[in-house]
């Protein structure tokens, strides 16, 4: 492994690690276009859905860099320069380290939104509310989603990881 192949692994998995956390802030850029319209006037909807858009804009871009665009980071930062060694002794593919990569960060994810979940579906059955109802309904559709994406990834961590060096190389 050369340190340009050791950065390109490093990066990738920033880029991923960046993509599950970014899922915490999703509700959080939501949540106040939906339910926080009632202090606002128009002008300050738009201004408030024009820096939130803006945010996530910005965030995929950034992603987009980590996980498809490494080269360029590699070669804009000089990550590669002054190594010692031309060739690290780690006999790991990418696409192994990109599932391991995976499959630790989504099962983070996975025991991270779990708990979360249970609580908030246990709240709603203890309330006897309709789910429109119930004050925490967009965390439980959260966490439920959050959940069932960390256990697709676990699951199919050698397609996505494939997808990923694959989308890397056509870019």
């Amino acid at each position: 492994m050369t340190p340009h192949s050791f950065w390109t692994l490093v990066l990738k998995i920033i880029g991923i690690w960046m993509i599950v956390n970014g899922l915490f802030f999703l509700p959080q850029f939501v949540g106040p276009l939906l339910y926080g319209h009632s202090g606002y006037d128009f002008e300050d909807l738009k201004l408030l859905l024009a820096v939130n858009l803006l945010i996530v804009v910005i965030f995929i871009a950034v992603i987009r860099m980590f996980l498809f665009k490494t080269d360029s980071l590699i070669r804009f930062f000089r990550l590669d320069r002054n190594f010692q060694e031309t060739t690290f002794s780690l006999t790991l593919s990418e696409v192994t380290v990109l599932r391991i990569a995976l499959i630790v960060i989504s099962g983070m994810a996975l025991l991270d939104s779990i708990p979360d979940f249970c609580r908030n579906l246990f709240e709603f059955t203890q309330q006897k509310i309709l789910f429109k109802d119930y004050p925490n309904a967009h965390w439980l559709v959260f966490q439920f989603i959050k959940s069932g994406l960390a256990l697709w990834v676990l699951s199919n961590s050698r397609r996505v990881a494939g997808w990923v060096t694959q989308k890397a190389r056509e870019d």
